[in-house]
């Protein structure tokens, strides 16, 4: 709903017709794609993480981060 009406995602079009959230990341996504969990990591400062969680959550942090600082909500 906020990709397709909210100028995608910059507002939140979702909250104001009361829809309930979403609590899923990246890594849910491509995990629904069948991207499978390879190896099981242990990275210094990240801790321990599959590679599908730690690609999910860097492009969750790079690519997502950025709008939240511009539009928070």
């Amino acid at each position: 709903m906020n990709s397709t009406f909210g100028l995608g995602g910059l507002l939140d079009v979702a909250s104001k017709e009361k829809l309930p959230g979403q609590s899923g990341d990246f890594g849910n996504t491509i995990h629904v794609w069948r991207v499978r969990d390879r190896e099981y990591l242990v990275v210094p400062v990240v801790g321990p993480t599959t590679t599908r969680h730690l690609i999910g959550s860097t492009v969750g942090f790079v690519a997502l981060t950025p709008v939240d600082w511009l539009a928070p909500v």
